[in-house]
């Protein structure tokens, strides 16, 4: 698209799927749980920008391309694309139009939306990987309320952003919800973490997964029916087998990471325990 990314921080990441893979939602429902957080968020701010294959838009959908060209600022475009911004209430149908669909245009019309409070990015929304984010920094109820959306539509808001990095050996990683990233190496979806065990002596963190996420092996295919669990599984596909183990470069570091477990573990349902004494 036109327009590169905003800096952007965020602070909560909504899960689709609170447990399992939102693989195992169809997409109706996953158009429904995004679009209910999406707007409960709409509701706290003052400005929305929409990044959109503007001649594809007026060539299916006319009248909604005319009313984004009528209600909006174009900030920016080229052949294909535009980046608009105008105001939340003047473009809730258009929105809601566009992000109604269960077609492909959802995924590939709509680069990415994001909301806009005070001149600052509250909440960005990417179709084409389900993912919402807030940067909830301001305090303007925008959590409270999308919390509260999300849950009634079956999905769940947790923390988001990196929450920590560290170096095991040769290896990066970080954990960014719903994913623990190892560089080089691929991610493992925390949804399926059943225990997270401390050796602070060792500076070591055992990670314990449910039976049946085994990842899969790297040539093996992806399993999605529809075109759009397609596109997201292309985007973002299964993970490999999750690590059983990290172990942290330093204590400090250490804690930081075994910390980021704990506050997490509520939201992902997973345990957390610590071992100070009698370490093998």
């Amino acid at each position: 698209m036109s327009d590169s990314p905003s800096a952007f921080d965020p602070t909560h990441v909504l899960l689709v799927a609170p447990s399992g893979s939102p693989l195992d939602l169809t997409t109706r429902e996953v158009v429904e749980r995004s679009n209910a957080a999406l707007f409960a968020a709409l509701e706290h701010v003052d400005e929305v920008d929409l990044f959109v294959d503007l001649e594809w838009c007026a060539e299916e959908f006319p009248e909604v391309a005319d009313a984004l060209a009528a209600r909006t600022t174009r900030i920016e475009a080229d052949e294909s694309s535009a980046h608009f911004r105008g105001d939340p209430s003047a473009l809730r149908r258009e929105l809601r139009f566009l992000l109604d669909r269960t077609t492909h245009h959802r995924v590939d019309m709509v680069d990415r939306i994001e909301l806009r409070r005070d001149g600052e990015i509250t909440a960005r929304f990417v179709p084409a990987r389900d993912e919402l984010e807030l940067d909830a920094a301001d305090e303007t109820g925008v959590v409270d309320a999308v919390r509260t959306a999300a849950t009634d539509a079956g999905a769940r808001l947790v923390p988001g952003g990196v929450l920590v990095e560290w170096t095991d050996g040769d290896r990066r990683l970080r954990i960014d919800p719903p994913a623990l990233d190892v560089e080089g190496w691929g991610v493992a979806d925390l949804r399926h973490l059943e225990a997270a065990v401390c050796y602070p002596r060792k500076r070591r963190i055992e990670l314990h997964w449910d039976d049946e996420y085994d990842g899969r092996g790297p040539d093996e295919p992806v399993d999605a029916d529809g075109l759009l669990e397609r596109v997201r599984s292309t985007i973002a596909p299964p993970p490999r087998a999750p690590p059983a183990a990290t172990t942290v470069e330093s204590g400090a570091a250490f804690e930081a990471v075994a910390d980021a477990f704990r506050r997490l573990a509520e939201h992902f349902e997973f345990e957390v325990s610590r071992v100070d004494q009698n370490e093998t």
